[in-house]
């Protein structure tokens, strides 16, 4: 499995759940509220597309803060 490192920036909207793989491992996932926008080239300006609600889900470090 690849992983991939993002920073987000915006609002937790949920509370966290922490769940166990069997694997194992853990997984804490929450979700977070973030205001998407673009880059309109043509415009030459920055455009607002609304507000996101992504699902996050973590591994590793995450989990192990209480």
């Amino acid at each position: 499995m690849y992983e991939a490192n993002a920073t987000v920036i915006g609002t937790v909207v949920t509370h966290p759940v922490r769940r166990d793989l069997a694997n194992g491992e853990q997984v804490l996932t929450f979700r977070m509220a973030s205001n998407s926008r673009r880059f309109d080239a043509n415009a030459g300006e920055w455009i607002d597309n609304g507000t996101r609600f992504p699902p996050l889900p973590t591994r590793k470090c995450v989990t192990r803060w209480e």
